[in-house]
């Protein structure tokens, strides 16, 4: 399927986690990411506005997660699953949708359970390669010709990071050429239509 030129089969944004399995009904981020997330996720399904742009969400496996959450060398610094976004249920907010993670960093020092990713976006997998999804470090250095990933990645502490600006268009295309070819090696990568 080529890349649908109403962004429905686009690349909007890429957000970070830890770890991700191909049942998870959601992408979450840090409490400083509640802006970005919301922001995202409203513009991509329309939440409030009526239509939405459409688009996908690459979720990012970083490339050092803490081991307490992530055990899979083989992950790290991939681009794992692609998830479309969901219209938030009514009365609910990112708030209601948190990964379930406790911070064991919080939690030893003070012996109360919170989330480490409290605020999520409701989503549908629609691409999951746990080993054979783009390295994004090697994406960023083809289509954008940067080669200070670091300062690309410290965006993350905001959120996901927003690819619907004109500037972001060769690497919304070069990650979706790897998932297409990640596809046409392993058609079971796909577990939707997009």
């Amino acid at each position: 399927m080529a890349e649908s030129s109403n962004g429905l089969s686009e690349i909007q944004a890429i957000s970070p986690v830890f770890s991700y399995s191909p049942d998870d009904d959601r992408f979450c981020v840090i409490q400083q990411g509640k802006a970005r997330i919301q922001e995202i996720g409203r513009r991509i399904t329309g939440d409030g506005t009526g239509a939405g742009t459409g688009g996908l969400v690459a979720i990012y496996v970083t490339e050092d997660p803490e081991p307490d959450y992530s055990d899979d060398p083989k992950t790290f610094g991939r681009i794992v699953a692609l998830v479309r976004p969901l219209r938030m249920p009514p009365r609910k907010t990112v708030e209601d949708h948190p990964s379930g993670c406790p911070d064991w960093t919080k939690y030893a020092a003070t012996g109360v359970k919170v989330d480490r990713w409290p605020c999520g976006w409701p989503s549908e997998v629609v691409f999951y390669s746990k080993h054979g999804g783009p390295v994004l470090r090697d994406a960023v250095s083809t289509a954008l010709h940067r080669h200070d990933f670091g300062a690309f990645a410290h965006q993350f502490l905001q959120g996901p990071i927003d690819l619907s600006k004109p500037a972001m268009a060769p690497l919304r295309k070069r990650l979706m050429l790897e998932v297409r070819n990640q596809i046409t090696l392993n058609p079971n990568a796909q577990t939707r239509p997009f």
